[in-house]
């Protein structure tokens, strides 16, 4: 969790682990019941959400979670949540 927002690739983990990508790819699902991309998606998009409740700018969030613009956040998070980010900025919608 606390290098969540680097880019961090499968092979830098599998070099610093001794494992193998089969091996990495296998053990994080026997721990996690999810694959390490799912993982990491659900983790990111629930820090934007945080984010942008919290009215960290969208273009911000977008940086800070890794994406290179607001719009690759904004597919990513209407596919995830099934709603706009600025549907998140409602005072009304816990979401």
């Amino acid at each position: 969790n606390s290098h969540l927002f680097e880019e961090i690739t499968a092979d830098e983990l599998c070099d610093r682990f001794f494992l193998s990508r089969s091996q990495l790819y296998d053990t994080f699902k026997k721990c996690t019941h999810t694959t390490l991309g799912a993982y990491l998606l659900t983790k990111r998009m629930n820090a934007a959400k945080t984010m942008l409740k919290n009215r960290v700018p969208a273009k911000e969030v977008a940086y800070l979670c890794g994406y290179r613009d607001y719009s690759a956040i904004y597919r990513a998070y209407k596919k995830f949540f099934h709603m706009s980010p600025s549907a998140h900025l409602s005072p009304n919608n816990d979401g």
